[in-house]
């Protein structure tokens, strides 16, 4: 028999993701994140069940907010009363986590509830005295717990959810082994464009056969389920389709993309859209996954910094990664891709508009409306049906800038309407213009 699908009140994996990030941002140096993270998962609540580790979360957090702006109001809170905000939290976090496991027709231990899932027994102890004697437990000891609280939910919870699907299955000495395939396969590739003048046919082939030989090696290390988790991040490194020289990136002072770049990983591009029927949405995907800051309709260059999650050093690729030079690179391939999509100099045999054009739609921001007008230069056919999404954008950029002069409780509803429109008109708007897509074709305009 088939399980039956799990219903949830978040629209995809992105925006659960993106609501963890905002709920685990530093509270100091972020907090409109933070709230926006309250806040959306406050509009979750309002459309369906939430799971309980999400509940406990938002409480743990809106507390931790309340009592920083507290500190610069008019009217702060005192000791007593953040006491008792901690001990009804804390005792909520507990209560709902425990009453959550008692299954069997004879009530169990909290203490044992406790062992099974991991919590620290020392929560059921504040919790038990918080509920039953007569005095709070002191404040620091509160607000330690808080802390440990969302620890706890961060590393049984989050970190058990935020993991995509068959990241398991690529090890990370597979991904280490790819890397220096492809670092080869890039100095073969090389050598290849060096010797390519006909005094040099024999050492040409020689070096020809080297590399074809690398890309067979890459392609048998791989699988069709994997790409994204495997030979997608090798390729998007720093040091491989994005240069690691700055100088030879894109920027918006630099913006000619330097075609040798195509030069030198079309053979590996090709063959593994050749091998793969996947492979360029995955890469496509990839793309626009470090495309998209986080905030859908930020507007601003460069992006700025994602927050900081709790206890999670900063990878130094992902530092890499967030320069604009990288992402203006990273654009400037798909724009090629847009450009050449038609011409002898397609690398892919994949629906190369329509990926990248869905692409740039589904993850708004000031990258996407990048490539848009791309597609509108090169197909000026495609402009009529791309207008109501441009709109739509620079109309909620402009909002975002905004954004923190909009009361909360409309914000929540504001983000309702802004889903509810994702999930149903706009679904309407992309059917609209596959159709315009398909006419258009037909008409050989694209």
């Amino acid at each position: 028999m088939r399980n039956q699908p799990r219903v949830v009140p978040w629209l995809n994996y992105e925006e659960f993701f993106q609501v963890f990030q905002w709920l685990y941002a530093s509270i100091e140096d972020h907090p409109d994140l933070v709230q926006r993270g309250i806040d959306r998962v406050l509009a979750w609540i309002n459309r369906g069940r939430v799971p309980i580790a999400v509940k406990a979360t938002m409480d743990l957090v809106e507390l931790q907010l309340r009592e920083r702006k507290q500190t610069h109001g008019t009217c702060p809170l005192t000791q007593n009363e953040l006491q008792l905000l901690y001990g009804s939290a804390l005792t909520r976090f507990v209560n709902i986590l425990e009453d959550s496991l008692q299954k069997g027709y004879y009530a169990r231990s909290m203490y044992a509830i406790a062992d099974d899932i991991g919590l620290p027994r020392h929560f059921v102890q504040i919790r038990h005295s918080a509920t039953h004697e007569e005095g709070l437990p002191s404040l620091p000891v509160l607000r330690r717990a808080g802390t440990e609280a969302l620890q706890w939910l961060h590393d049984v919870y989050w970190m058990a959810q935020i993991r995509p699907d068959g990241v398991d299955s690529v090890s990370a000495s597979t991904v280490e082994d790819l890397g220096i395939l492809v670092r080869q396969y890039k100095l073969a590739q090389k050598e290849c464009i060096r010797s390519s003048s006909e005094e040099q046919q024999e050492v040409a082939a020689k070096r020809t056969k080297t590399r074809d030989g690398l890309i067979v090696k890459i392609i048998e290390m791989l699988e069709d389920d994997t790409l994204k988790h495997s030979i997608v991040p090798v390729l998007l490194r720093c040091g491989y389709l994005i240069p690691t020289s700055k100088k030879k990136r894109v920027s918006l002072e630099h913006p000619d993309f330097d075609t040798i770049l195509v030069s030198l990983w079309a053979p590996l591009l090709r063959s593994l859209d050749n091998s793969f029927n996947g492979f360029f949405l995955d890469l496509v995907t990839g793309i626009f996954d470090r495309l998209h800051p986080g905030d859908y309709y930020a507007s601003h260059f460069p992006l700025s910094e994602p927050p900081t999650i709790l206890r999670v050093a900063p990878d130094p690729e992902e530092e890499k990664q967030k320069h604009p030079s990288y992402l203006m690179t990273l654009t400037a391939w798909l724009q090629y891709f847009l450009v050449k999509c038609e011409t002898s100099k397609n690398i892919f045999s994949s629906d190369v508009f329509v990926i990248v054009v869905e692409g740039a739609l589904q993850h708004p921001c000031a990258y996407s409306r990048l490539i848009l007008r791309t597609a509108i230069e090169k197909y000026p056919s495609m402009a009529k049906p791309l207008r109501p999404f441009m709109v739509f954008m620079e109309t909620m950029s402009k909002l975002s800038k905004h954004e923190d002069q909009i009361p909360n409780d409309l914000a929540v509803k504001v983000d309702e309407v802004l889903e509810r429109d994702n999930d149903e008109a706009m679904e309407k708007r992309f059917m609209a213009w596959r159709q315009e897509v398909k006419s258009t074709k037909k008409k050989g305009q694209i």
